[in-house]
């Protein structure tokens, strides 16, 4: 049987006008590692919604949501992967579960329409939020299950 380790996996990037919509997409759908056509059949969560920025500045919301067991391990291997040990080290040393357990990463917008992942701190981003499985829920607990993740797996 195959370890639990998050129950889902949130995806959010904000696209301003002047930002190429098309090559966000196409990162969000490499990253996700699914064709626009399947993402239905897979039932996996996806929207699009226009939303006001601080300045009334019309920004497009992409959001999409990993909630099945499969899709979730394959995301995170897929981040084990694509992290270098300097970016694992920095997450597991640098970034802590909330106490509800969740997990937030913050990937260089720039990089992710270039189908690459580098980690960063900038607002303008794409925002990860990883719902980790621990029981019971707080942050020592959901730190161990990250640590299961990125060191173990």
């Amino acid at each position: 049987m195959v370890m639990k380790y998050a129950h889902k996996i949130f995806i959010r990037i904000f696209v301003k006008p002047e930002e190429d919509y098309n090559s966000i997409k196409e990162g969000l759908l490499w990253f996700a590692g699914f064709k626009e056509e399947e993402l239905a059949k897979e039932k996996i969560f996806y929207i699009e919604e226009d939303v006001s920025g601080l300045d009334d500045e019309n920004l497009m919301v992409m959001k999409l949501e990993l909630n099945k067991n499969k899709h979730i391990n394959d995301q995170l291997s897929f981040l084990k992967k694509n992290f270098s040990e300097k970016d694992l080290d920095y997450l597991l040393n640098n970034r802590k579960p909330d106490e509800k357990s969740n997990f937030f990463i913050r990937l260089d917008k720039d990089e992710f329409q270039n189908k690459k992942i580098k980690l960063t701190e900038q607002g303008d981003c794409v925002h990860i939020r990883i719902s980790l499985a621990a029981f019971p829920s707080n942050a020592e607990n959901a730190y161990k299950v990250l640590e299961e993740i990125f060191l173990n797996r």
